[in-house]
This record gives C-alpha cells, structure tokens and sequence, in this order.
C-alpha cells in the first residue's frame, strides 16, 4: 500500500515538473536590450543596439526596448514630433525562430535571421 502510494506522488511530481519545464520559454540572451530600426526594406527590417549613433531620420525611428520576463517597450515618434511610448509584451518560439510584438492589442511576427550583441535583421511574416 505504502509502495503504490509512494509511486503515485512519484509519478505525480514527476509530472508536474515536466510540464513546469515545457511552460518555460527559452531565449537568446541577445535580445534583451534597447534596439533601434535603421533600415526597413520590403518586409527585412533591421535594428541595431546603441542606435543613438546613428544619423536623424525624418518621420523619427521606432526603439524597442526588449526586457526580461516577456516585457516591451516601444517608443515612436507622433505627428508632432513628440515621442510616445507604449507597452506591451513579446514572446520567442524558439523552434521556429520567431519573435511576436503586441502593442494595444496588435501583435506582429518576426522570423529572426541574424541577432548578434549589435544588429537584430528580421523578416515580416505574411500574417
């Protein structure tokens, strides 16, 4: 009785750790940080760390900041050329390599092609 018993919770708990592990999204540690657009072409975009070297745009860049436990910052530039911020969250299926935006409701997919210290490109998906 006591063996069935122990082999129950020993089951049980293993269980529950298992799925505690598939719950757990794994990331590179690269992404967090503060990336600025510098190029957008066709559905490629590319961002980079440490864009406050780079040139003025006209129509301003947007800046993600990217932050630990799914968090997201993104700063654009309104019509008056006064930034706004908003929030929002991200997510990274590591599989597919895919990084998801949602900002007010709107969410955006990105396949990863190149994510270094410095650069981040990524592609659009069709959605």
């Amino acid at each position: 009785m006591i063996r069935s018993k122990l082999a129950f919770i020993t089951v049980a708990l293993l269980l529950f750790l298992s799925c505690q592990n598939v719950n757990k999204t794994s990331y590179p540690k690269e992404l967090i940080a503060t990336w600025t657009v510098s190029e957008i072409q066709d559905k490629q975009v590319t961002l980079i760390n440490h864009g406050e070297d780079l040139p003025a745009k006209r129509g301003g860049r947007n800046i993600y900041e990217i932050l630990k436990k799914g968090k997201l910052n993104r700063t654009t530039l309104g019509s008056n050329d006064k930034p706004i911020q908003e929030s929002g969250v991200w997510s990274f299926n590591s599989k597919e390599q895919m990084l998801t935006f949602v900002v007010n409701d709107e969410s955006t997919q990105y396949y990863v092609q190149l994510l270094t210290n410095d650069k981040l490109e990524l592609k659009q998906t069709g959605e």
